[in-house]
């Protein structure tokens, strides 16, 4: 009897010291809105971004883009290549600005993430939060940094409303997807505290949706 409770006691020491060992070698990845430092790079995907971690490293200097002349809220960013992060046969200058097949790119302090029309399929929007679902300022302010004459008079044309932005957000799948009352709803509604303080606004503008995008960011941060 007592020895098969010797053998009991050393096979339980036994398999706790290998637990032990294997939760030790387990890889805690902290979520890029819980970590103090964000890594400068590229995204190939959303996951990337979330986990903080920039699969492609090359060296670029990242220009501001304000809203207007008047509110220097950054609402976007162009990056350009270093020459050293060049390839040694690259001849046309604009490959400074492209990076193929990105999810986004942080400079360091701020993400910025690629989406738009055909007209500004090339530019990319600050996130205005960090979270699973931020939001961006997305708009027709001529970003271009060639300083093309035809492209700055189509993107500051009146009736596409220069510097005027509208706001969108990063669904769940990682996609940049137009805000409605009834998709923040649905977005917002594992929190039932912020559900109902959404629920009692008498009217749901865009600034009301904007509001909610960025206090359930800053309250699900797990």
């Amino acid at each position: 009897m007592r020895k098969y409770l010797y053998l009991i006691i050393i096979g339980n020491l036994f398999s706790a010291i290998l637990f032990a060992q294997v939760d030790s070698n387990k890889i805690v990845t902290t979520k890029i809105y819980n970590c103090k430092v964000l890594k400068k790079g590229f995204y190939k995907s959303y996951d990337e971004y979330l986990n903080n971690a920039p699969s492609i490293i090359k060296e670029f200097t990242n220009t501001l883009i304000y809203k207007s002349d008047k509110d220097s809220t950054t609402v976007g960013g162009q990056f350009e290549l270093l020459d050293s992060a060049l390839q040694a046969d690259t001849v046309y200058p604009e490959e400074k600005y492209k990076m193929p097949n990105i999810w986004g790119y942080c400079d360091g302090k701020d993400v910025f993430v690629k989406e738009g029309s055909f007209l500004t399929s090339k530019r990319y929007w600050k996130l205005q939060c960090l979270g699973k679902n931020p939001y961006i300022y997305q708009g027709f302010k001529n970003l271009s940094p060639f300083g093309s004459a035809i492209a700055g008079d189509l993107l500051t044309a009146p009736f596409l409303n220069p510097d005027h932005y509208e706001i969108m957000y990063i669904n769940g799948k990682g996609k940049v997807e137009a805000p409605t009352p009834a998709k923040i709803k649905r977005l917002i509604s594992s929190d039932l505290d912020l559900l109902k303080r959404y629920k009692a606004e008498s009217i749901i503008f865009y600034k009301t949706m904007e509001k909610y995008l960025r206090l359930f960011n800053e309250r699900n941060r797990n």
